[in-house]
């Protein structure tokens, strides 16, 4: 048997007697040490009565030494459960930090529990982790402020839940910092993606679209697949609707008015069809028009559509499934301020890297 119980026994028999804080902490800082040394030869046994001697010594001092305690435990107290989650449960944030953002010993379910009894503090130690959990980044997620919503994006490590990810690419809107964090990461959903194309600037809108790489690909035709879905149509409709449509005007041209009519339904199908035919394009670029709201306000003001027919349009699919009444007018206005001449050079500029990419 090593010395060890009968030096722990010391300890705990010392510190039940002592009066005195100096020796107090001079007690803690040996048992800190004795630990260091010996962890690696204790039994399950003696390794749970240090844990309870840490524990219950370390809520008998102040500030300054706890804090000085939860750095050393940080590193050197995985195996002490009880110890750690006490300095993750601390008020203090100076206390809590260190085991937080590093502490191998502190389980899922501590880490959740104290981002929901702790304050934005925590949370924020807790997201700079080298590794999360979706159980810990769900939380986080939810519960979070903007700026721990910003490390929990940025952190590599962190692994997130469906849904969690989509939480967040919802928590995003209207704050371009995040947006940009979330629309670098590897793990995108095709959820998260259409979030993102929907709400997100240009500049970030475009570092989306202009992602080569494979991943990033097949992420955003399942989000075109999924806003497809969602609104019921496909190729084989935009086609049915596509010649429908033209039977129905034989020589008659497609106008502002005809579009404005055709709108009144809200058929997807066939507005875009009716696009496709006014703005003299393909079904797919029509398509395109009508998922991303950019590239409809650019086409319309390249071919000076009128603000009443865009207007129309505006209400259609996922443009009105996704825009609140104000997003709508913030989308008139910006239309209303673009100049002819540069949408049509914009537009121009797609075309051309569309043909070269193809």
């Amino acid at each position: 048997m090593s010395a060890t119980p009968h030096s722990a026994s010391q300890l705990l028999t010392e510190i039940e007697i002592s009066e005195d804080d100096a020796k107090r902490r001079e007690l803690l800082r040996q048992a800190c040490r004795l630990f260091e040394v010996t962890s690696a030869s204790l039994d399950d046994h003696e390794t749970e009565l240090f844990d309870e001697i840490l524990d219950m010594m370390i809520k008998r001092v102040d500030t300054t030494l706890r804090v000085e305690i939860s750095e050393r435990m940080a590193t050197t107290g995985e195996k002490l459960s009880r110890t750690v989650s006490g300095l993750a449960f601390d008020k203090e944030i100076s206390v809590a930090r260190p085991v937080l953002e590093t502490s191998e010993g502190l389980s899922d379910d501590i880490l959740v529990k104290v981002a929901e009894q702790r304050g934005q503090a925590h949370m924020a130690a807790i997201a700079q982790r080298p590794t999360l959990n979706p159980t810990v980044t769900d939380t986080l997620v939810e519960l979070g402020d903007n700026a721990v919503l910003k490390s929990v994006a940025v952190n590599k490590g962190a692994q997130f839940s469906t849904p969690g990810m989509s939480r967040l690419a919802d928590r995003s809107d209207g704050d371009s910092a995040l947006q940009s964090a979330i629309a670098k990461r590897d793990d995108l959903t095709p959820a998260a993606v259409q979030t993102l194309l929907n709400t997100a600037s240009d500049e970030i809108r475009q570092t989306l679209m202009d992602d080569r790489s494979e991943q990033t690909a097949i992420v955003l035709e399942k989000a075109r697949a999924e806003m497809e879905r969602r609104l019921g149509v496909d190729r084989v409709d935009l086609v049915a609707a596509d010649r429908k449509l033209r039977r129905h005007l034989g020589r008659d041209p497609m106008t502002e008015e005809r579009l404005v009519d055709i709108a009144k339904s809200k058929d997807f199908a066939q507005v875009t069809a009716a696009l496709g035919i006014l703005f003299d394009t393909s079904l797919e670029t029509a398509k395109q028009m009508m998922i991303d709201r950019n590239v409809l306000l650019i086409t319309a003001r390249a071919h000076d559509l009128s603000p009443t027919t865009l207007r129309a349009v505006l209400r259609i699919g996922p443009v009105y499934c996704e825009l609140t009444g104000k997003e709508r007018e913030d989308a008139m206005l910006d239309y209303n301020q673009m100049q002819t001449e540069t949408a049509r050079r914009v537009l121009r500029f797609q075309q051309t890297r569309s043909k070269l990419t193809a």
